[in-house]
């Protein structure tokens, strides 16, 4: 026997009620997913933005200490003094009893070439002690600035 067309009709309605309730239904649970998700994480990409533009700032302000750190310093002249040996001599022993001040080793034994005197060494300088007879008004180096000064 054929089945009836009436209740293939019902069956088929049926059908469609069930296949309209069940994408209702899926719908619905996608909007519920969706309300529970979290909001876009910008808060963290701005987070992210202000640490990295923070360590580069960084780097950038002690950039100039970095510099002077990495290479060795060497004595400089501002300006044409004429010196004699022993005022030379002078120079390049407060530059190396500065340097020993600096690493905080002992301090050598040198004295001045010209007066045969020993340097006067504080904490944190060394000085010629008779720097008038190098014709100079000061002759010093300290820990900050290791390269000596002469003044005339």
């Amino acid at each position: 026997m054929s089945p009836d067309p009436a209740s293939q009709g019902e069956d088929f309605a049926a059908q469609i009620r069930g296949a309209e309730n069940s994408i209702a239904r899926g719908k619905e649970a996608e909007s519920r997913a969706e309300a529970g998700k979290k909001p876009p994480l910008e808060w963290k990409n701005f987070l992210y933005g202000a640490l990295i533009f923070v360590s580069f700032f960084t780097i950038y302000r002690n950039l100039p200490e970095f510099a002077a750190t990495s290479f060795t310093q060497k004595p400089l002249r501002y300006g044409s003094y004429d010196t004699d040996k022993n005022a030379d001599l002078c120079i390049s022993n407060l530059w190396a009893i500065a340097a020993a001040l600096r690493s905080g080793a002992r301090l050598p034994a040198f004295t001045c070439p010209a007066s045969g005197v020993a340097y006067i060494a504080g904490r944190n300088a060394v000085r010629c002690p008779n720097p008038s007879l190098h014709g100079a008004i000061k002759l010093y180096a300290d820990k900050k600035n290791i390269i000596p000064f002469l003044q005339k």
